[in-house]
């Protein structure tokens, strides 16, 4: 994905619309796609804005803020948003055992 202000398009959408402008093409994007194919990129979006939301969910902890801050953007709980990120960031398991340590587990 490359980020914008509001906005962010995928990898080979991004390709896609270079060689187009390139070749002085300005056409209804979907026009002839394969259905299935705009499917694969749909998901292939999901992925990669999934993979920026925990980038930018571990830079957040970096810089001290709270899983309820955290969850309160992403609209859901403290709890909920742990559950969702805390194992995937890369410092996960001291992560998870401050978390344990403070609920006395």
């Amino acid at each position: 994905m490359y980020p914008g202000f509001a906005a962010s398009i995928c990898a080979d959408c991004a390709a896609e619309a270079a060689r187009s402008l390139a070749a002085g093409e300005v056409t209804d994007r979907w026009a002839g796609t394969d259905l299935l194919t705009g499917l694969a990129r749909c998901l292939s979006s999901t992925r990669q804005a999934e993979q920026m939301l925990v980038t930018w969910v571990g830079r957040a902890r970096d810089g001290g803020l709270s899983w309820a801050r955290i969850g309160g953007v992403v609209g859901t709980t403290r709890q909920a948003a742990w559950e969702r990120f805390a194992k995937r960031l890369p410092d996960a398991e001291a992560e998870h055992a401050d978390e344990r340590a403070h609920a006395g587990v």
